[in-house]
């Protein structure tokens, strides 16, 4: 079993060295958690624990921009307009859920806010991503440069 919890205590060291650790490879993480905690309201990272066979362990991890911080790539901003950037699920967890339970926490976050879209983008090349995001309720805009750009209504 998967949980989310919202990751915003910069001394909680421990958690933060887990969320390093789930990055680690993917891309540069350290420019996303800095920004994450020094906007502090603007961008909220979810972090994805592993209740069942590693209990407590860091699995995945997720970055929810507000109206304020979002800038969709390729699209107008529009009022209530959030976006999902930076997910990552850690290599010995890939194909269990995790970002598909990521994504469904983010966005019930997004409705609660009064949110009513979501964009998410990713690497044209990217196969196992476009399709968790097609299966989890996403349409494909458009391409843009080398990424794939996302959309989804909340409600």
């Amino acid at each position: 079993m998967i949980s989310v919890r919202q990751f915003n205590d910069p001394y909680d060291l421990r958690t933060f060295q887990a969320v390093l650790t789930a990055y680690e490879g993917t891309f540069p993480i350290a420019p996303v958690l800095h920004q994450i905690l020094t906007n502090t309201g603007l961008m909220h990272m979810f972090i994805a624990i592993d209740d069942a066979t590693h209990p407590g362990t860091v699995v995945g991890a997720g970055v929810l921009k507000t109206p304020e911080a979002a800038v969709p790539i390729g699209a107008e901003i529009r009022p209530l307009a959030w976006v999902v950037s930076d997910m990552v699920t850690h290599p010995n967890y890939r194909r269990l859920g995790v970002a598909r339970v990521l994504l469904r926490h983010m966005e019930e976050v997004v409705d609660h806010n009064g949110g009513r879209i979501i964009y998410l983008y990713t690497k044209r090349t990217n196969g196992p991503a476009k399709s968790l995001y097609e299966k989890a309720g996403f349409e494909r805009l458009r391409n843009q440069g080398s990424q794939a750009i996302y959309a989804k209504l909340t409600r």
